[in-house]
């Protein structure tokens, strides 16, 4: 992932899954700015959501449910359970996917605000 998002630098990625696993993904996202960070489908562990925030900063974190295989409450329970602003949930939940998705919204002649 880290690989293919620096031959095109211009085009936002998201991560999903947490990269297959949380802390590796994280390390291997941190250097390279246009890889947004998913954390649907991994195994909550206390910590994570901070240390992701630490890594790669809330801008670059955007949340998943994993559904139907993963219930809502427990991805949902990962942002909800972290130690953040109220701010910072709101990027996670929905902000930072916005920010990521304005141009295209933009071009199909969506208003949107950011």
């Amino acid at each position: 992932m880290a690989k293919l998002a620096q031959r095109f630098p211009n085009v936002p990625i998201i991560c999903g899954h947490s990269g297959g696993d949380w802390e590796l993904g994280v390390r291997a996202i941190r250097p390279v700015k246009n890889v947004l960070f998913e954390f649907a489908g991994s195994d909550p562990h206390s910590g994570a959501v901070e240390y992701a925030i630490k890594e790669v900063g809330v801008n670059r974190i955007v949340w998943g449910g994993h559904g139907p295989s993963r219930s809502y409450a427990t991805e949902l329970g990962k942002i909800f359970d972290a130690d953040i602003s109220r701010a910072d949930r709101m990027k996670i939940f929905g902000g930072n996917f916005r920010r990521m998705a304005a141009d295209i919204f933009r071009r199909k002649g969506m208003k949107i605000e950011l």
